[in-house]
């Protein structure tokens, strides 16, 4: 072997293994040999068992698209070309001579020359680091296998890390809804029970105290012969007094067993209706719906509690009597969205004013609740449309409720083809954003 080729073979296999990245490194090593051996392409194709062979690699850029090099990959696949260790294999194509050297395990290595010869001592050379290639091939793909598995590892802990804070959150919310539901539930029903038993009690009271003495007012009149007409006594008069308080009182008892009930039953129809709409469960019921009527159902509902927080209630609805808003959704249930925003402005509002609008955007008709409340964080914005959630929520929480009233509102809404929207500033109050599509109402 002439000194010249021994040097450039000695370049060669030099270049050959210079780093981890298995195409710079084939990029290199490509660019070497062609340059020591004066070749016009070069390419490394893996042949992976039972699939298509593929160009990893190749010198000019484009070389995957040469039609001898295609030819190749064609007749690797189909086994009508076997290259075995040793001397390379030898094809004439349309360009140029195509030299095909095994890279065992792993592929080929295609050069392409034009009238050259080389002698066999250097093909068998060539053919030697044809499998030092391989091998550097190999061991790039086993780093890549390693660096991929570990990266794989890297997120599988991550994900089993934020699987578990999200198991550790949901665990969280679940017993601190366990908390609050209990609560709510059992205020309501205390206060049914409770008062139940001491309206019973004084309407015994009552009546016993009435049967007790009738008769003997009967007898006492029959006695002196005025029959019926007898004026009663100064003690059946007291006693017909206290009869009448504690009547009064019973009479109060039971509203206040009524509005007990009544909440009870909404946070029980919350509850279902949440479900439902989690099960994909629940229909819109489309009808005519006036923006005025709504706001004004509304406003009128949520005045007591505005008035036992000293909240003053406002809205447009004057505007809407000249001009109302008529358009087709679901007004059943967009109403009950308006109430548990409207409850939740009060909710967290100390004084101040509540307001309540209705207006056209476009194609879109927008009802607007707005607080002068505490203001919500912007990191918290998000998370309290999920359910069972509260701005306050926690055992130090100092409003009721269980986080079922916005994310009712938010699904019910999207269920009626709308967005809802809120904007806040912290210690300046909220403004929630009904949106929904404007279907006119039909004449």
């Amino acid at each position: 072997m002439e000194p010249l080729e021994q040097q450039a073979l000695f370049e060669i296999a030099m270049s050959v293994g210079d780093g981890m990245d298995m195409r710079a490194m084939l990029q290199t090593a490509l660019s070497v040999t062609m340059r020591q051996l004066g070749c016009a392409m070069g390419a490394v194709v893996q042949t992976p068992p039972g699939e298509a062979a593929k160009v990893v690699q190749g010198i000019p850029r484009h070389i995957a698209n040469n039609p001898d090099l295609a030819n190749l990959c064609q007749c690797l696949r189909d086994g009508t070309l076997t290259v075995t260790d040793g001397q390379p294999v030898c094809i004439q194509g349309a360009g140029p001579q195509l030299l095909v050297f095994s890279l065992p395990g792993f592929g080929v290595l295609v050069l392409g020359v034009y009238g050259r010869t080389y002698s066999k001592a250097m093909l068998g050379t060539l053919a030697l680091i044809a499998k030092k290639i391989s091998a550097a091939c190999i061991a790039c793909q086993q780093i890549e296998i390693i660096r991929d598995t570990k990266e794989k590892l890297r997120a599988g802990l991550e994900e089993a890390r934020e699987g578990r804070r999200m198991a550790e959150e949901a665990n969280r919310l679940k017993s601190e809804f366990v908390a609050n539901m209990s609560h709510e539930l059992l205020t309501p029903l205390t206060s049914i029970i409770g008062y139940s038993r001491i309206a019973a009690e004084r309407m015994n009271e009552v009546t016993g105290s009435l049967n007790n003495h009738l008769p003997q007012q009967v007898a006492a009149g029959g006695a002196n012969g005025s029959g019926g007409g007898a004026p009663p006594a100064p003690e059946f008069e007291e006693r017909a007094r206290l009869a009448g308080l504690k009547s009064a009182d019973a009479a109060l008892f039971n509203r206040i067993v009524v509005k007990q009930g009544e909440r009870l039953l909404e946070l029980i129809n919350d509850l279902m209706d949440l479900s439902m709409l989690d099960a994909g469960q629940m229909k819109v019921q489309e009808g005519v719906a006036s923006a005025r009527i709504l706001l004004y159902t509304v406003v009128n509902r949520q005045s007591t509690f505005a008035g036992e927080k000293k909240i003053r209630l406002t809205s447009n609805i004057n505007e809407l009597i000249a001009k109302d808003i008529l358009f087709m959704t679901d007004n059943t249930r967009l109403e009950k969205v308006l109430d548990h925003l409207g409850q939740n402005a009060i909710k967290y509002s100390d004084g101040g004013t509540v307001g309540f609008s209705a207006a056209l955007n476009g194609d879109r008709v927008e009802f607007k609740v707005t607080d002068q409340g505490i203001g919500i964080p912007e990191n918290k914005r998000s998370a309290i449309f999920d359910a069972f959630r509260q701005l306050d929520g926690g055992s130090t929480r100092s409003q009721g409720g269980v986080g079922l009233g916005l994310a009712l509102a938010k699904k019910l809404v999207a269920a009626m083809g709308g967005v809802i929207e809120v904007a806040s500033e912290v210690g300046k109050g909220s403004e929630f954003t009904v949106s929904l599509p404007y279907r006119p109402a039909k004449d």
